[in-house]
């Protein structure tokens, strides 16, 4: 009697483990987050479908090969990760993780990761269960949000920056031009004052020739109209006027923008010595967006500026360089894309690509403020998105989204 007991007490101890597991896959299967189940040696028990949308792979893959999530994880936390799940397991404690994995595409997504071990009620170690969230689009946005505060700050800093450096600017080009025109041979004005000290015009500018002080005195313009034109950059951080926003369609602004890129000299300098194709992929039924034209000019302007450069790198081995222009609708938003098939670019350097003074140019060839700008004008002034693409050696995408 007693032993029919305890086993009718087994067997519905069994049916409720079992019936409670159902429920829990069946919550599991219909949730949105990646759900699993790990036996107490840490192997994969249950996968729920949503590990195929956030990894590419199948719950079978998971629950056949134990090391498959330890081999998706980005190398730069796999030691992070590992160590984390030996303390989950060893200590049979709850633990939270932030890693990358790289989906079975090859793209990288950021995951949320959760543990806590699973006991019965004798206090027995039946496993581990958790879930993994894909937080990819909440870290791009948090991403955008520091780099909008970034720029802001850097937008209030401008106005005063550029009145206290155009007072001294504005006299070093003046001083420049006016001992020019003081030692030109050709100034009519300069012959008596020579004429009193002994010398002429023409003998102080052999002299001046002679030491290359003409050369000097350009260097310094030079560098003074290079110094205007940054304040210049500066400025456009804080420059906007509600009233320059008008309905436009965007085909009609790249038309323009390119025609205008083909008269710029250093963009077609840059371009011509690679024989670079511009090639347009235009959606003809685009919605019309509020912007300031001029702006959205000077985005895109940049945006051609910065991949003919990177056509013009040494290490591009394009054989045919292309700067490709696409537009399309979706969702709600105008797109563009300016992608290029030149060098593409490292992690590291894709992370700052849009802070303000950061350049891959050589000294003096670059002030590292286009796209820092280009990101301001697109999130700032028009409440869009500027995002890049990149992979070293499979070139790269910029695109610019726009609310309709």
């Amino acid at each position: 009697m007693l032993v029919s007991f305890l086993i009718e007490a087994l067997h519905r101890s069994r049916r409720r483990a079992e019936a409670n597991y159902e429920r829990y896959r069946i919550v599991a299967d219909n949730t949105h987050a990646w759900e699993f189940w790990l036996d107490p040696d840490g192997r994969s028990v249950y996968q729920s479908p949503s590990c195929l949308r956030i990894t590419g792979h199948t719950a079978e893959e998971f629950e056949n090969d134990p090391d498959l999530l330890s081999r998706l994880v980005h190398p730069d936390d796999l030691g992070v990760f590992l160590s984390h799940s030996h303390g989950v397991l060893g200590q049979k404690i709850p633990g939270e993780l932030l890693f990358r994995i790289k989906r079975l595409d090859g793209e990288i997504r950021w995951i949320e990761h959760f543990c806590q071990p699973v006991f019965d009620s004798a206090g027995k170690h039946l496993g581990s269960r958790g879930s993994n969230n894909d937080v990819t689009d909440r870290r791009r946005l948090q991403e955008a949000m520091v780099q909008t505060e970034k720029l802001m700050s850097v937008g209030r800093l401008a106005a005063g920056m550029a009145h206290e450096i155009n007072n001294p600017l504005a006299g070093i080009l003046q001083g420049v031009q006016v001992i020019k025109r003081r030692l030109s041979q050709n100034h009519a004005a300069n012959g008596d004052p020579a004429g009193e000290h002994g010398c002429t015009p023409h003998a102080i500018h052999a002299y001046l020739e002679r030491r290359q002080i003409p050369e000097f005195l350009d260097n310094i313009q030079r560098s003074g109209e290079r110094a205007s034109h940054i304040v210049a950059e500066l400025l456009e951080f804080n420059h906007t006027d509600e009233s320059d926003f008008k309905p436009a369609n965007l085909n009609d602004i790249l038309d323009k923008t390119i025609d205008l890129a083909s008269r710029d000299f250093d963009l077609d300098q840059k371009c011509s010595s690679m024989d670079a194709q511009i090639s347009q992929d235009f959606d003809p039924n685009l919605p019309m967006v509020r912007c300031n034209a001029a702006e959205i000019q000077q985005v895109v302007l940049n945006l051609l500026k910065n991949a003919s450069q990177a056509l013009a790198r040494n290490d591009c081995l394009a054989e045919s360089p292309v700067i490709r222009l696409r537009t399309r609708f979706e969702g709600g938003r105008v797109c563009l894309d300016v992608e290029d098939n030149g060098p593409g670019m490292e992690p590291e350097v894709m992370k700052h690509v849009f802070d303000p003074f950061f350049t891959t140019q050589a000294p003096g060839a670059g002030t590292g403020l286009g796209l820092s700008v280009s990101y301001y004008i697109v999130t700032a002034h028009h409440h869009g998105r500027l995002s890049v693409a990149s992979k070293p050696g499979s070139g790269t995408r910029f695109t610019v989204e726009l609310p309709v």
